[in-house]
């Protein structure tokens, strides 16, 4: 039986006698009162709706299967819902999330996911995709940091720093430093004020349960503060990676 005619079966054996789903059956069959995750005809095919988006399609045909989340992937209870409709017509895939060139995305199988995603039998009986994307990752701005390396140095930021390395204590370190707003600071002279407290706040770092701090060297400070402010100087492109 192919994937509409599981599903077609599913209906027929477990499908509302009356109210408003009148015709359409539970996603779970043991959880009836789940409305919001149906299986439901339509003119030219099947499909498994939760709350108001069809989120598998099958056509009468049964050689394809069309998933689309409408934007809801990352939703565990969206996810776990394609997961069981796509059981219900034996495909063994499920969509989860990967980490993948410094950046969390959406997988089916192997490979990335995306909404209106189709999946054709190949000559094996194996669902895969008709299109595949490639994964995405995250890569340094170059031109953001190139600014931002200018602009550290025409605040003078670049040149106190040895200096208020050189003259912070742990005294200096407010309670908590704002890393999103690092960046900011250090290129504006208004901020000067503050420039010592960040400086330590990456100098010393506590050991717990003990009252002593460890001390970066000046290197290592300066590593630490600058991964920090240009953290965020990242932009998304696609990688050459489709099957992970």
């Amino acid at each position: 039986m192919n994937p509409y005619q599981l599903l077609k079966d599913h209906i027929e054996r477990h499908q509302y006698k009356r109210g408003r789903f009148k015709g359409e059956e539970p996603l779970d069959p043991k959880r009836r009162r789940r409305d919001w995750e149906r299986v439901r005809l339509l003119h030219d095919g099947i499909a498994v709706r939760r709350y108001n988006t069809d989120i598998l399609i099958i056509p009468e045909s049964g050689d394809r299967v069309i998933i689309n989340c409408d934007g809801w992937g990352s939703s565990p209870t969206t996810r776990a819902a394609v997961t069981e409709a796509l059981y219900l017509c034996r495909i063994r895939m499920s969509i989860y999330s990967v980490r993948f060139g410094n950046l969390s995305q959406l997988a089916l199988g192997p490979w990335r996911y995306y909404d209106g995603m189709e999946l054709r039998p190949n000559e094996a009986g194996d669902w895969v995709p008709t299109e595949l994307k490639p994964f995405c990752r995250k890569v340094v701005d170059r031109e953001q940091t190139k600014a931002f390396t200018q602009a550290i140095k025409d605040s003078g930021f670049k040149a106190l720093f040895p200096v208020l390395y050189a003259n912070a204590t742990p005294g200096d370190a407010p309670f908590a430093v704002d890393s999103r707003r690092i960046s900011g600071a250090l290129t504006d002279f208004r901020f000067a004020e503050y420039w010592p407290g960040v400086i330590a706040s990456y100098k010393y770092t506590p050991v717990w349960g003990m009252r002593k701090w460890d001390e970066a060297s000046t290197s290592q400070c300066w590593a630490k503060l600058m991964a920090v402010a240009k953290a965020e100087m990242k932009h998304t492109v696609e990688s050459d990676v489709f099957v992970l």
